[in-house]
């Protein structure tokens, strides 16, 4: 499976779909310049309409839907709207821009959760230094 290959099918899902960005982090293997991958993960945003009891339902139809179009079973899907700080700021700051709807609301979106991120960090510090 190659994603370039694939990048009009997963175009198509995510624009008919409420998907507002989408990022992939995989293990490559092959000698093709964009790789083939036998493990893959993708992290979505949903749009903000989506309610979060909707989220698990959206994740597994997600898996199942990717797994088809990219012909792969090592598929994991995680959904950004309930993803924790850290895995939004490494998300954000190490996987692949796939997809994204609206490039200004990625990057409010990506702004802020790093933001967010850099916050919490700071305390956390100070409190890992008080108990240590």
């Amino acid at each position: 499976m190659d994603l370039f290959e694939k990048q009009a099918q997963l175009q198509s899902l995510f624009q008919t779909s409420p998907v507002d960005a989408a990022y992939a982090q995989g293990t490559v293997t092959g000698r093709r310049i964009a790789g083939t991958y036998q493990d893959l993960d993708i992290a979505l945003l949903l749009l903000q309409r989506v309610n979060a009891s909707e989220f698990f339902d959206y994740q597994v139809y997600f898996v199942s839907e990717l797994s088809k179009t990219l012909e792969i079973e090592g598929l994991d899907v995680v959904i950004l709207n309930q993803a924790s700080l850290l895995q939004r700021a490494q998300i954000i700051r190490s996987w692949s821009l796939l997809f994204q709807r609206d490039q200004k609301r990625r990057v409010h979106f990506e702004a802020r959760s790093v933001m967010d991120y850099l916050e919490f960090k700071k305390y956390d510090d100070v409190q890992s230094k008080a108990l240590a």
